[in-house]
């Protein structure tokens, strides 16, 4: 079966026929369909759940517009430059089938 990541589904997960359907999100969704996985994940900063290469389409609704491109954090008393968009499209790279 093939698998599809809805990246920031929020409250509106949307279910596509013929796959396995993962959401993720900060928020857990009220109207998440009974046969979907859903996974809660702040996206940009934490890691996405261990799915290396299985995922065969990956989707996002107004999401990555929202995604801040450079954060500065402080790390044990030392300002440190993140970058929250590039880590969030490394982490799709990672699951995404390599075929």
């Amino acid at each position: 079966m093939l698998t599809k990541l809805e990246l920031f589904c929020g409250t509106n997960f949307r279910e596509l026929d013929g796959y396995q359907n993962i959401g993720i999100d900060i928020v857990e969704p009220k109207n998440k369909p009974k046969n979907c996985l859903f996974f809660k994940c702040n996206l940009g900063f934490d890691k996405l759940p261990n799915l290396d290469n299985s995922i065969d389409l990956c989707q996002a609704y107004d999401g990555f517009e929202h995604t801040p491109r450079i954060v500065y954090l402080m790390v044990d008393g030392v300002i440190e430059k993140f970058t929250p968009f590039i880590f969030m499209m490394n982490e799709i790279y990672r699951v995404m089938k390599n075929d």
